[in-house]
């Protein structure tokens, strides 16, 4: 209901794992998401392979754009992400679009952290953060 609230425009089907639409729709999402939690790196193509209808201001939207240009393993802190932005004095809300991002596993906000390199906060849990990170580092090397 929440969801549906969010996105009042949306044409809803409903599929459960009992019909043939909702085991392809289940095993399709399953693998990618899997695919991704086991190599973060692949986030961008995913974001553009699957049919989403991610909103957010336009400010949110080319936060969330640039975090792509973060590789795997790499943080970068708000205000290097404000600076790359060309908005200098914008970490507070370059800040605000991490936390109102959509989409933990495809958008990669995890990378953000704080300027003294604390990991600050996380719309999903500073332990979600803290694992991603270690996983990026582990899987690229800079462990």
């Amino acid at each position: 209901s929440a969801l549906e609230a969010r996105l009042p425009e949306a044409d809803w089907q409903q599929v459960t794992p009992d019909d043939e639409a909702g085991q392809s729709l289940h095993a399709m999402l399953g693998a990618r998401l899997l695919a991704l939690c086991e190599t973060p790196q692949t986030s961008q193509a995913l974001f553009i392979e699957l049919p989403l209808d991610v909103r957010g201001t336009a400010f949110q939207l080319r936060v969330w754009q640039q975090l792509y240009t973060t590789l795997s393993g790499e943080t970068l802190t708000y205000r290097q992400l404000a600076e790359a932005l060309g908005r200098p004095t914008a970490s507070r809300a370059v800040a605000n679009a991490c936390g109102a991002n959509p989409l933990a596993l495809l958008t990669p906000c995890h990378r953000v952290v704080r300027g003294d390199g604390g990991l600050g906060g996380y719309r999903w849990g500073v332990e979600l953060k803290q694992a991603r990170l270690a996983q990026e580092a582990e899987s690229s090397g800079r462990s």
